[in-house]
């Protein structure tokens, strides 16, 4: 039954259900190459959920390992995808003097009306003065510049017209686009992150082992910052708009994070998670995960169980440490860059 829901998740149109089953065929193979045993869906005494994985090492039990995507929501998905069709009816408008600045303001859970904002941004940017308008940004006066609203079914996009240098004026082949300032819609990748490891250790609760979420970062470069997994970890740094405009920084975090919030340490069943950065099928040669421990968890991992790269906090720096660790094309024995495609 369990292999013929794998593979059914495989094989399917819907990109998040196979990644998801790609992933955890993905982990199961690493961990044998590793040299673990590994039992699929382990029973756990008491509890209704089942781990991906429980691991062996020369027969004693090690720890348990649970797969998860972060990844955007279908809602978001939609959302980004219509956002996607704004611009690309934005991108098709004749403007030899002009670049544009789009901004979505608000959205609608249908497709834009792409020719008639054409129509409508193709005569208010002929109507346009070029000099006055390059005046007004020599002079940094930006906010001063020209600026269309177009709305239509719930939608709101605020365009805002920037003149080309004298030099491309009227030159053909160079798209309108200039600026895209998305509205706050999707959260970034900080938040996917610390969303899906306390999702994962709210089902299982302490375990009797050490618990390790691997988390894939869906995302399309490939590459996440130490930052962004830090402030999912241990919180977001406090970034506030004064009523002035000013950004005012503290370098103090919010307390939200997965492995602490703001009652102190939480989630300590969690001994650590291993972070991949889009792990797909043509990158598995290439991209090796860094496990990072938990420091207040109640269930430490063996550092010696794993021989990939890993971050381990110290407690004297309040800091982490990289401990340098084999990459997964070692590991699996197959060549560096090779691709699978």
């Amino acid at each position: 039954m369990r292999k013929k829901d794998l593979r059914a998740r495989f094989i399917s149109s819907n990109d998040i259900e196979h990644l998801a089953a790609f992933f955890e065929l993905y982990l199961y193979n690493l961990l044998r190459k590793i040299g673990f045993e590994v039992e699929i869906h382990p029973e756990i005494q008491g509890k209704s959920t089942h781990p991906d994985f429980k691991t062996y090492y020369n027969g004693q039990p090690a720890f348990y390992l649970e797969a998860a995507l972060a990844a955007p929501s279908k809602e978001e998905t939609s959302a980004r995808k219509r956002e996607n069709v704004v611009y690309e009816s934005i991108d098709k408008v004749n403007s030899p003097d002009f670049f544009l600045s789009v901004q979505v303001k608000r959205y609608s859970k249908e497709n834009p009306s792409g020719g008639k904002w054409r129509k409508s941004l193709e005569k208010w940017l002929s109507s346009l003065d070029y000099n006055e308008t390059y005046k007004l940004y020599k002079d940094r006066r930006y906010r001063d510049l020209p600026t269309l609203i177009l709305r239509g079914k719930e939608w709101e996009v605020r365009v805002k017209a920037f003149p080309k240098g004298p030099e491309i004026r009227g030159k053909t082949g160079i798209g309108p686009i200039g600026v895209i300032s998305s509205k706050a819609l999707f959260c970034g990748g900080s938040e996917y992150i610390r969303k899906s490891i306390i999702k994962k250790a709210k089902n299982y609760g302490d375990l009797d082992l050490p618990f390790i979420i691997a988390i894939n970062y869906v995302n399309e470069f490939s590459f996440i910052a130490n930052n962004e997994i830090l402030n999912a970890l241990f919180g977001d740094f406090d970034i506030t708009q004064m009523p002035n405009g000013k950004i005012n920084r503290r370098f103090e975090r919010a307390l939200n994070g997965a492995f602490i919030g703001s009652k102190g340490p939480c989630y300590c069943w969690v001994s650590a998670v291993m972070i991949f950065p889009n792990l797909i099928c043509e990158n598995i040669a290439n991209l090796t995960p860094v496990i990072w421990h938990n420091p207040w968890t109640i269930k430490p991992l063996n550092e010696e169980f794993m021989p990939l790269p890993q971050m381990v906090y110290n407690k004297k720096r309040n800091s982490y440490d990289m401990k340098p660790g084999k990459s997964v094309n070692e590991i699996l024995g197959l060549a560096k860059d090779c691709l699978f495609i």
